[in-house]
């Protein structure tokens, strides 16, 4: 049974490299929110996370919708309210998305949030890195320079792929290519609203990337890294009209277990989907 509206079952993610210590590793992840105002469904949220062990927390990006300008005021007092009262133990992580405007990027970072922007951090106390890839808006990809530059700079001890775990944070889905560059055992992503608007069957109609629509949502694989796609928690807009709804796609908070087992799927340079939602 679902935690509550928005919430599903923890969802168990196998990984073949992961270190002992971090079998059983737990992450919720928060995306696409697109706050227009608190909901019911939005404090039911923090309070189940609240009641929850979690060891992180990380956030994709889409905290407002663009063009409505009092969407950025109501997003941030969610987000306070969130990181104040739900505690990951390793803290929490984000990137932007590209509703994302810099008047509400400027105030998030006031947030006790580790915000990555084509960044990477490697954590003290647990041989976990994080990465985080740039996308601030439709037409901003990653930088390169930036990136090998971040990850040049992770320490040398972690240079060995057996003993630890690479985690990258997108927005877009469609930047799976890179992160498997990067040599990325793991990347979570959204963007997608899993189509928000589906046929029965698991069709959707539309996903606003790169991706083909069969794998708008679900756990991906490219060569030997998974990507997670998740189908969110708000709503886009059409001809600058919120679309609310969300037929046969329900919104969307995994939480994840990782565990040190055989990765699903086999390896492609293609992309391909080894769970669908």
């Amino acid at each position: 049974m679902p935690l509550a509206y928005g919430l599903t079952d923890p969802i168990d993610l196998a990984l073949p490299r992961l270190p002992h210590v971090l079998d059983g590793l737990r992450i919720a992840h928060l995306s696409d929110m697109h706050i227009l105002g608190r909901t019911k469904r939005m404090d039911r949220l923090i309070n189940q996370l609240a009641k929850i062990r979690l060891d992180m927390g990380v956030l994709t990006g889409d905290y407002m919708l663009r063009d409505y300008p009092t969407s950025a005021s109501k997003a941030l007092p969610f987000l306070r309210d969130l990181t104040a009262r739900v505690k990951p133990r390793l803290g929490w992580y984000g990137v932007f998305g590209n509703h994302d405007k810099p008047d509400l990027i400027e105030q998030l970072y006031t947030l006790p949030i580790n915000w990555l922007n084509d960044d990477a951090v490697a954590l003290s106390d647990k041989p976990i890195e994080i990465v985080g890839l740039r996308c601030t808006n439709r037409k901003t990809n990653p930088e390169p320079i930036d990136l090998i530059h971040a990850v040049g700079n992770l320490p040398t001890h972690h240079a060995d792929h057996d003993n630890r775990l690479r985690l990258v944070l997108s927005h877009r889905p469609d930047f799976l290519p890179m992160a498997s560059d990067l040599v990325a055992d793991l990347m979570l992503s959204g963007h997608t609203h899993g189509g928000q608007i589906r046929l029965p069957f698991n069709l959707p109609l539309y996903n606003s990337s790169d991706l083909p629509l069969h794998l708008s949502s679900g756990v991906l694989r490219h060569r030997d890294t998974l990507a997670v796609v998740c189908r969110g928690l708000g709503s886009t807009t059409l001809l600058n009209t919120p679309l609310r709804p969300r037929v046969l796609c329900p919104p969307h908070a995994p939480i994840y277990t990782l565990r040190r087992n055989t990765m699903p799927g086999e390896p492609t340079d293609d992309i391909a989907q080894v769970v669908r939602w």
